[in-house]
């Protein structure tokens, strides 16, 4: 088949294409230019899958049922909640690694978040807990053992970051989060694009030069306690 790569002139830019259809084993592929400047410096192929859409209300224990979970989430009084003895801690994801394109929301409160974070992530894949060198489960070691991306509540707003082994904030909403308030935030994300929405208002909009581009959906938080109801997940049309 034929792919028409978007005009970025005198600039690089990422493109994303999905619904490939690759024969199983040995291939080639090839790269033609017509009346262009353009080079391909680089590209990359995913397995993806279907996006099954799914909405968890939290009603029942078995909502908790997910693909990864570390730290302590229980399910109570209609809402996912992440707790700690010590420090809460904890990430939980749901779906399938190879889902794409994608619109993911949930309705996420705070009662504690002094220097932390709480909320989604999104196209988050190969997540692991940090162990000590005696093998002892460490989850504060293993904060950042995912790669994806995060949409936060944090003492200074919403926070987007890309999570891959490490953290790097990429944009950032300013606004004070009010303890014990439920804020609805929705991220809509479409090729290297990731667009966020607090309360139903767009508040962030960042393009990804070098994406992730599948990944499953969850709930990441970082000495924070919090709650989440909602939690819904949606194919873009």
């Amino acid at each position: 088949g034929t792919l028409t790569l978007p005009a970025s002139p005198n600039k690089s830019s990422t493109a994303v294409f999905r619904g490939l259809e690759l024969d199983v084993g040995l291939g080639t592929v090839s790269f033609r230019y017509a009346d262009s400047g353009a080079t391909v410096t680089s590209y990359e192929f995913t397995e993806s899958t279907e996006v099954t859409g799914f909405n968890r209300t939290f009603d029942k224990t078995n909502d908790l049922k997910s693909s990864y979970k570390d730290g302590e989430w229980t399910v109570s009084d209609g809402k996912l909640r992440l707790s700690g003895t010590d420090r809460s801690i904890g990430k939980i994801l749901f779906g399938n690694k190879g889902y794409g394109d994608y619109t993911v929301s949930a309705d996420l409160s705070v009662s504690s978040i002094k220097n932390g974070s709480f909320g989604l992530i999104v196209r988050g894949t190969n997540p692991a807990n940090g162990k000590e060198n005696s093998g002892k489960d460490r989850l504060d070691l293993g904060t950042n053992y995912l790669q994806g991306y995060c949409v936060s509540l944090t003492e200074s707003g919403v926070v987007l970051s890309k999570i891959n082994y490490n953290f790097k904030s990429l944009k950032t909403y300013k606004f004070t989060p009010e303890l014990g308030k439920e804020y609805n935030l929705k991220v809509v994300a479409d090729g290297a694009t990731l667009t966020v929405y607090l309360d139903g208002k767009e508040v962030i909009k960042y393009t990804d030069p070098n994406p992730f581009v599948c990944g499953g959906v969850g709930v990441r938080g970082v000495d924070s306690v919090g709650t989440v109801d909602n939690f819904i997940l949606t194919k873009n049309p």
